[in-house]
């Protein structure tokens, strides 16, 4: 998504291999897909251990 948002503003060597026509219709699906994976893991039967676990570190 990022890459789409600057696409007009900078060339570097992934320019020539995403140009603005296709990043059009990957970036929005590759944030389908990311988003869908996050809502999927959510249901992985070890996430609560995990979720238990990240809380620990990140606030206690």
């Amino acid at each position: 998504m990022w890459r789409w948002w600057r696409s007009g503003k900078t060339s570097d060597w992934a320019t020539k291999y995403l140009p603005q026509a296709r990043l059009r219709w990957l970036a929005p699906l590759a944030g389908i897909i990311g988003a869908a994976a996050f809502v999927a893991i959510q249901y992985h039967p070890m996430m609560p251990i995990f979720r238990q676990l990240l809380w620990k570190v990140f606030f206690a």
